[in-house]
């Protein structure tokens, strides 16, 4: 019922779209004609940025996934009754209520770099406490496990990253770069991390797999967030990737 009542959302969230104004910047360009019929060919001409953004975003998606829905199945697998697993979750999704915005705004004052490897190192340092918590089949420290572990340190680098990926794109492919980067992010961290922590689970009977994916996951996001520039400071005007040469057709549009 309530996955059938959410297509209600679907309603306000196209209004909502089609309520909504372009950016400013969007609008020169659309107003120049000098957007990309194709953003998603200009993007994967330099696919770096977008091989960051993947990176940055892995270690959120992995911890998200890992401490969320895999959580529940290798929580009830070693003994915990599902609605204390599911209560715990319910109180880290409170915890990360306050946590997310928190990381946002935090980013907008010291930079996004910052909010984010404090996250991922957060993460990757608390992997196996996390894990030893959870093994210790007590109700009060699965409650502390997930909120440590999804409540805080995923929300630390997940609270960012909407404002990053849109930063690192310039604005004809702004959306396009941003969004590739987001799904491949999800794909690679969300997508697959569940799956091979659950075939290495069985085959170790231990849930050391577990710790090691999320710790990886996060140090992955550690490392590229390292080489990432601080994008926080930068005008949305500035573009990123540069731009392609222009030919005598969008010359004669532009005069």
């Amino acid at each position: 019922m309530p996955f059938l009542l959410s297509v209600l959302l679907l309603g306000v969230g196209l209004f909502v779209r089609l309520k909504v104004v372009e950016s400013p910047l969007f609008a020169e360009v659309k107003k120049g004609r000098a957007e990309s019929r194709l953003p998603i060919l200009d993007v994967l001409r330099r696919p770096k940025s977008v091989l960051l953004a993947c990176g940055v975003g892995i270690g959120a998606f992995t911890a998200q996934s890992l401490l969320t829905s895999y959580l529940i199945a290798y929580a009830t697998g070693i003994g915990y009754p599902r609605p204390q697993v599911l209560t715990a979750l319910t109180v880290s999704a409170a915890v990360a209520l306050v946590v997310l915005p928190c990381a946002s705004a935090l980013s907008d004052r010291i930079g996004r770099r910052p909010v984010v490897l404090t996250g991922a190192i957060l993460s990757a340092a608390t992997a196996f406490p996390v894990l030893a918590l959870v093994d210790s089949r007590s109700s009060g420290a699965l409650i502390l496990a997930v909120v440590i572990g999804h409540g805080i340190a995923q929300s630390l680098m997940y609270g960012p990253l909407g404002a990053l990926f849109s930063e690192m794109f310039g604005t004809r492919v702004r959306y396009t770069g941003a969004s590739l980067g987001y799904q491949g992010a999800t794909l690679v961290g969300a997508g697959f991390s569940p799956m091979i922590a659950g075939s290495l689970v069985a085959n170790s009977g231990n849930g050391t797999p577990v710790a090691l994916l999320l710790c990886g996951g996060s140090l992955i996001t550690a490392l590229t967030v390292w080489v990432v520039r601080e994008t926080s400071r930068t005008s949305l005007a500035e573009e990123p990737i540069p731009e392609l040469p222009t030919t005598p057709h969008t010359e004669e549009i532009t005069a």
